[in-house]
């Protein structure tokens, strides 16, 4: 494990020198697999102990979440309503956070992940909760205030999840209206 903080410290290290801002994206998207989805359930995966110094709390980061979503016409269901709902499909939500002293930025990664009920083809019978639609990002801050800046990506990832989800689920959605 000691090891590992000893990678992750000079990849950061080389990173903040090597290049004033460094990003990069992941996707993962199959958006037919969104296709009938018209509630979930929003899931905000245990934020870093260090979080709630830049001002990010479960709460705050649900509230803005759901707040978007019901902007455009998807319903947000509890935990109970979503193990009800065929598929139960959720949004996973996760920000993770990592300084590096030594030039004075911040690693984070945001993600979020449509999460549904799949059965395996070779064993119909199986059923299982997979990833069917993921986006998100590593990027450096060397900002001691990222919240905006890091709301500002996590909300670009909802935009897209919505626009998505509009597009092969429903044509009476508002995804591309001034949601955001």
């Amino acid at each position: 494990m000691n090891m590992l903080k000893w990678v992750i410290a000079f990849f950061l290290v080389l990173c903040c020198y090597a290049t004033p801002s460094v990003r990069g994206e992941y996707i993962f998207d199959d958006i037919d697999t969104l296709r009938g989805i018209t509630s979930l359930y929003v899931y905000i995966h245990a934020l870093p102990p260090n979080a709630k110094k830049f001002g990010f709390t479960e709460e705050k980061i649900r509230s803005d979440l759901v707040s978007k979503l019901e902007a455009a016409d998807i319903q947000v269901l509890s935990y109970n309503s979503c193990c009800e709902t065929p598929g139960a499909p959720y949004l996973f939500i996760g920000i993770g956070m990592l300084p590096d002293s030594t030039c004075n930025k911040w690693a984070f990664t945001v993600h979020i992940e449509l999460r549904q009920v799949v059965n395996l083809e070779r064993e119909p019978d199986l059923s299982y909760h997979a990833t069917t639609w993921m986006r998100g990002e590593t990027i450096f801050i060397d900002d001691q205030t990222p919240l905006k800046e890091v709301q500002h990506h996590l909300y670009g990832w909802i935009k897209m999840f919505t626009y998505d989800l509009v597009s092969v689920s429903y044509t009476h959605l508002r995804a591309h209206e001034t949601i955001y």
